[in-house]
């Protein structure tokens, strides 16, 4: 049986739904130190015919110089990409499980995306696809599994929150309770190194990118990640790495000393964050389209920091915004196996 696993293969982080678990490791590889293999959480991979890597935790702490991230658009063709990938995959099985199928639902950023969805020319597509989907032995600490990624399928990696709000969990397409054939819904992307603010029309489940209305720039949380990481050794008298600064603040504090302590960011560093977010947002949008849009969907990694800096009255923030986007990407392939069936 062929199974769906959503990812979102983020500059920061990767995220994925893969049978029924949720995966997440920050998007941070480094080279492979097999004598190092050993624990149920280490993040190593080998792949036949690819290579071997740590990932996430195991490559800041194991690999030399603790890792690196590729953030360029040429890494959707690279080894690494890939193996991430199949170790996402992997993380969603337990090691008693042997051979793995699935069909595979991810993002592109913009530029990419257009690319692979461009009607005229599907060569971007044909490549994408023909380096990911095949037959792939893999080998974890202490056991191997066989993959297949029988298929993938890729939107645009800014619509998985908008498909969050068109399509429910099980797969059924929302009504719109407003009678308009055509939506406008504004996003506001906060991901680890860029925020992304664009509007998107929507007919039905039919989703297009409104012409000149998107901007992205490198103002993402990496910006406020040593203001962060100062904040939290005042209060806690603790120096954390960048990575565990940022898992703090997403969950909104941490265990120290055996007890649960809350964490919030200092509003001097939640206001200038949230400024320059609003900044980047009126490039975009004026007063008068602001009101116009059906909904703005505040979502990503750094959403809950600007929680209450934006008053829309239209505002849409889920309870976990870091999940959105690849719960989107889940959410569409129910719907898509729904109605190819």
């Amino acid at each position: 049986m062929t199974n769906i696993a959503s990812i979102d293969n983020g500059n920061g982080f990767s995220k994925a739904i893969v049978n029924g678990k949720k995966i997440k490791f920050a998007n941070v590889t480094g080279n492979y130190r097999p004598s190092e293999v050993g624990s149920d959480d280490n993040l190593s991979i080998k792949v036949d015919g690819l290579g071997a890597w740590n990932f996430g935790n195991t490559a800041i702490l194991q690999s030399d110089g603790g890792g690196n991230r590729r953030q360029s658009s040429a890494r959707y063709f690279t080894p690494e990409y890939l193996a991430g990938l199949l170790l996402a995959i992997s993380e969603g099985y337990s090691s008693n499980t042997r051979d793995i199928e699935v069909d595979v639902y991810t993002g592109l950023p913009g530029s990419e995306y257009n690319q692979y969805s461009n009607p005229d020319d599907k060569s971007y597509q044909a490549k994408f696809k023909k380096f990911i989907q095949g037959d792939y032995d893999i080998q974890r600490p202490g056991y191997k599994q066989h993959i297949r990624i029988k298929s993938i399928k890729a939107t645009h990696q800014a619509w998985g929150a908008i498909y969050g709000q068109l399509i429910d969990a099980q797969g059924n397409s929302i009504k719109p309770d407003i009678k308009a054939k055509v939506l406008q819904i504004g996003s506001v992307n906060i991901g680890y190194y860029t925020v992304e603010v664009g509007t998107v029309e929507v007919r039905g489940l039919k989703v297009t990118e409104a012409k000149g209305k998107s901007k992205s720039e490198a103002k993402g949380v990496h910006t406020i990640t040593d203001s962060l990481v100062n904040d939290l050794y005042r209060k806690f008298g603790s120096t954390f790495s960048t990575e565990r600064a940022v898992s703090i603040m997403e969950n909104g504090g941490l265990i120290l000393d055996g007890f649960w302590q809350d964490y919030v960011l200092s509003d001097e560093i939640k206001n200038a964050f949230g400024q320059n977010v609003l900044s980047l947002s009126k490039q975009v949008w004026n007063d008068d389209e602001i009101r116009s849009l059906y909904k703005i969907i505040l979502t990503g990694g750094g959403a809950n920091v600007l929680n209450g800096v934006f008053n829309q009255p239209q505002l849409s923030i889920s309870n976990s915004p870091q999940w959105d986007t690849v719960e989107g990407y889940q959410r569409l392939a129910k719907l898509i196996s729904k109605r190819s069936k």
